[in-house]
């Protein structure tokens, strides 16, 4: 799955903004921003 994924990503299949960083110690905003996106965007989590 995740080799499918960088396989899209390096032939533009679609576009990905600036990546937001979170420290764990944010976890609470990381959280919030994750809710306000909804099923709109998707989204990308690297632990």
């Amino acid at each position: 799955m995740a080799a499918r994924l960088f396989e899209a990503l390096r032939k533009k299949h679609f576009r990905m903004g600036e990546p937001q960083e979170f420290a764990l110690a944010d976890a609470a905003q990381a959280h919030r921003q994750l809710e306000a996106h909804g099923a709109q965007q998707p989204i990308l989590l690297v632990p």
